[in-house]
């Protein structure tokens, strides 16, 4: 390793000398057109970060259009009876802090997010992971999961008491990633167009 990083050195030394040897032998002016050379080289990805940070600039108004936090949208929560929150941590919060939040499920059902357990080849933990997923699957604490966080049920044993039934989505939609990987670039482009439009 030492003598790897002393090649580095050696061969940066003799990089400065020749730059030195440019600017009459100084060796101060040498490491300045190193400098300068470095940043000609590196121009390109230099302009394209600044290509880049412009267009976030340009989108940012649109993408804080799509989301807002709970206390931006505050107001528009006493005034405007139609508001769409998404993910279970928005929905929580708000009727945490009081606002009433009517749930409504689209009729389609609620996209499925697997939960993932991962049983790892040679664990010496593997029954008290099976304990968890069994823990998980179990009917009674799905159901408690769905109840507390508005979760579909992907365990088909379990019985949604009536007074959930509208705050639990009753049909789970899965998606195939690769039917999404095959779409994705085209799906996006046809979004970018609708909402520049």
């Amino acid at each position: 390793m030492g003598q790897f990083i002393d090649a580095i050195v050696g061969g940066l030394a003799s990089v400065i000398k020749f730059f030195a040897t440019i600017g009459g032998g100084n060796t101060a002016i040498g490491i300045i057109l190193f400098t300068i050379a470095i940043r000609l080289l590196l121009l390109p990805l230099t302009l394209k970060s600044v290509r880049s940070s412009r267009a976030m600039q340009q989108l940012q108004p649109n993408i804080a259009a799509f989301y807002h936090d709970v206390s931006q949208i505050a107001p528009s929560l006493q005034n405007d009876p139609y508001i769409m929150l998404t993910g279970n941590g928005q929905i929580h919060n708000v009727i945490g802090q009081g606002y009433p939040l009517k749930i409504v499920i689209p009729t389609e059902g609620a996209m499925a997010t697997p939960a993932v357990f991962d049983i790892i080849k040679g664990t010496r933990a593997k029954s008290l992971l099976e304990q968890l997923l069994n823990a998980y699957l179990d009917p009674a604490n799905q159901l408690e999961i769905a109840k507390a966080q508005y979760w579909a049920v992907p365990n088909t044993k379990v019985v949604i008491p009536d007074e959930y039934k509208n705050d639990i989505p009753s049909t789970v939609i899965t998606l195939d990633p690769r039917k999404i990987a095959a779409h994705q670039q085209e799906w996006a482009t046809r979004a970018k167009r609708q909402y520049e439009s």
